[in-house]
């Protein structure tokens, strides 16, 4: 238990919550634009990438 708990303290002390919120809004206002956004990924990434395109598309559309 110590173990998770010092891993995801780690983990918050990484995040930059305030970059991931300006990063979700630059999405939004380019959802709401009708512009483009593009994803990519090598490997796993790429799979990862296609998942959540198809989200945004499903979602948005």
């Amino acid at each position: 238990m110590k173990y998770n708990d010092e891993h995801f303290n780690s983990i918050r002390n990484i995040i930059d919550s305030k970059l991931i919120s300006q990063i979700g809004e630059i999405i939004l206002d380019s959802i709401k634009k009708n512009n483009k956004i593009l994803i990519c990924g090598n490997g796993g990434s790429a799979s990862d990438s296609n998942h959540i395109s198809a989200e945004f598309v499903g979602k948005f559309e």
